[in-house]
């Protein structure tokens, strides 16, 4: 905090999550897991991943790394926030 003679200043740093980790909030009602929604597994799919080069690894890429299909779906995400750094300045007058 700096003081001068009509008013003050802060500045400050608020982080949120850290570490960044990944913490789970839903799931899929198919697995109970964050990260397989069993659609890989459906006869269907194997069309599809037999059929189309690269198939597989961008499904597992948009759809189950980064929750993309479920948030579509539901309206709501598979994780909570990520890192968040705030930096902010307040003044104080007197």
């Amino acid at each position: 905090m700096f003081y001068f003679s009509r008013f003050n200043v802060k500045f400050y740093t608020h982080i949120l999550n850290v570490l960044n980790t990944k913490n789970i909030i839903n799931v899929f009602q198919n697995t109970g897991t964050d990260d397989d929604d069993s659609f890989l597994s459906l006869p269907i799919a194997s069309q599809y991943v037999n059929g189309v080069d690269g198939f597989e690894a961008f499904y597992r890429t948009i759809n189950l790394a980064n929750g993309w299909s479920y948030m579509k779906a539901t309206g709501t995400n598979l994780w909570g926030p990520p890192r968040q750094i705030r930096f902010g300045i307040m003044v104080e007058f007197n």
